[in-house]
This record gives structure tokens, sequence and C-alpha cells, in this order.
């Protein structure tokens, strides 16, 4: 598996909402999103995407050392699971990502890539906070399936995750270890303050396959 953020950015990328005026657009960062091996589509979870329209949305990708915002077509939420497609103007050049059919258990090794609102305000200049999206490594086993309504979170068809990655990170790969095979799709995070846990939770792409790929 590939280690280095810079090549992985190409193809894990940050999701936002462009917001424009008559002098000049903004992105507003709402999640992360992933390209799939030479398909023109990407995914990410549904509540990223949440009442915006295509027009409305943009991905960024790094263009001669700068971020640069893409154009999204059209997108597709599932009818009962956190999961989106997006149709892209054409694929993200080198995407290693491939959907996983496979039933997958506890105590899989898995790892994640995605960009936590966390990461994002390292940058300070003159007392001010520069927010800019940062690609974080997470790793993790799974902690079981989960196949019944979880509080908080959307949807049945679960994989419950040993390591919470944080706000923004909604939409990331959930990929088997190792390799690029993408078991899951990263929605959600519980925070059990009596016990001292934090876990995640992911869509499990067995689940949603024939849907991801039509």
């Amino acid at each position: 598996m590939a280690t280095d953020s810079g090549k992985v950015r190409d193809w894990v990328v940050p999701i936002g909402a462009i917001r424009a005026d008559n002098e000049h657009a903004t992105f507003e960062f709402r999640g992360t999103g992933f390209a799939l091996e030479g398909e023109a589509r990407m995914i990410t979870a549904a509540h990223v995407v949440h009442g915006l329209t295509a027009q409305e949305l943009g991905f960024l990708t790094v263009r001669e050392g700068a971020w640069t915002v893409n154009e999204i077509l059209h997108v597709q939420t599932h009818p009962e699971e956190d999961i989106a497609k997006l149709d892209l103007v054409g694929p993200l050049a080198g995407s290693p990502l491939v959907a996983n059919p496979d039933w997958q258990g506890s105590a899989m090794p898995y790892t994640m890539w995605g960009y936590p609102m966390d990461a994002q305000y390292d940058i300070v200049v003159d007392g001010l906070a520069h927010p800019r999206p940062d690609l974080v490594f997470t790793a993790g086993h799974v902690r079981r399936r989960v196949s019944h309504p979880v509080e908080e979170v959307t949807g049945q068809r679960l994989l419950e995750l040993g390591t919470a990655a944080g706000r923004g990170c909604s939409g990331s790969p959930v990929l088997r270890d190792p390799g690029w095979q993408v078991v899951g799709v990263y929605i959600s995070e519980r925070h059990n303050e009596a016990e001292g846990i934090r876990v995640g939770y992911a869509v499990r792409m067995a689940d949603v396959i024939e849907w991801v790929s039509t």
C-alpha cells in the first residue's frame, strides 16, 4: 500500500459547498469523498451532500501545488443507507480503489484516509487560524457487524470500527488492510462517556455494491 499522502489525495478528496456571489466564490468544507478506479464517479456519505444540488457542490484536487475546485455533475443518494454517488466529468487518474463485494466481519484490520476537522486549523497567522484540508491516516480493526438500528446512526448495514476518525472523515473509504479494496464508507461515530469508548461506523460496501455499481 502506498503511504505517500501526496498521491492518495489525488483520489481521496475534500468535498464541499460552493458559496458564490457577484464578486467571489468560497468553498465550505463538508466531508471526504473518494474516486473508484477507472470510473467517473465519486463515493461519499449521503449527509455530506444533503440539501445541496450538484451545481452547489464541488471537490478539491491539488494542481501545481494549490487546491483547485472541481465540478460535480450529478448526485444520487441511497434510499436507506448513508451513502451517495457523485458523477464527475471524468475519472481521477491513478485511483487504485476498488469496491469489494466480499463479506467482512469482526477483527478485520482496516486503514482509512480522510480530512478530519481537527487537523484543519493548524496554521495560525497573526493570531487567526487559516483552515485548510489536511489528509490524515487512520487504522484499526472492525469490532463487529451491525445489522440493526443504532442511535444517531443512519442505516442498518454497518461495520462498527474500533477507531473513531473524527468529524470531516464522513465519506472516507474504509480499506481492507493491506491493499486498496474498499469494504466500507465511513459515516458516523459514537462516544460512550460512561465507558470511555469511541467507535466509528461505516456502511458495508458488500451490501450496497450493486447500487454503487449502477
